[in-house]
């Protein structure tokens, strides 16, 4: 399985939680160093992004508060050990104010890590937009999207 982060440039809603992302192709290595492995209190998991040293950026569908998360770095592969894999603890999320858990709107939530994270070669942070793109849309733009997913359409 590798790692999905779904972004849709026309404002809608490309997956709501119970979706399946199939058909991917499997990630090479250090091809997406920010990702993080979410698992929730060992009962789901869920992706996400390093957006800072300290936080992960996710769903707010895949945090429930009062929930234990174990975050995984620099991992590729779930089925494979890795010594370059930088696992943290934390109990901490931040919902947007305005999540709604029927329709998922405002769906965005912040993890923050108990521990800051050291960057290497297999983990970065997500490669944001600059300040001076902040109104730009990107519509019509291609983007890539990576997550924890199939590589088949799978039964």
């Amino acid at each position: 399985m590798t790692l999905v982060i779904v972004w849709s440039a026309d404002g809608s809603n490309p997956l709501l939680p119970m979706s399946r992302i199939a058909n991917g192709e499997f990630a090479y290595r250090d091809q997406f160093p920010h990702q993080a492995l979410i698992i929730i209190d060992s009962y789901g998991t869920c992706g996400g992004s390093l957006i800072d040293v300290s936080y992960i950026l996710t769903t707010a569908y895949c945090t429930v508060q009062g929930s234990t998360f174990y975050v995984a770095l620099g991992l590729t592969d779930m089925d494979t050990e890795d010594n370059d894999v930088v696992t943290l603890i934390s109990r901490t999320a931040i919902i947007h104010e305005s999540y709604n858990s029927v329709d998922f709107s405002n769906n965005i939530a912040i993890i923050k890590l108990h521990d800051s994270v050291t960057l290497n070669f297999f983990v970065r942070l997500v490669s944001l937009p600059s300040f001076s793109d902040f109104n730009n849309t990107f519509e019509g733009q291609d983007v890539q999207v990576s997550g924890w997913g199939e590589t088949c359409v799978c039964r």
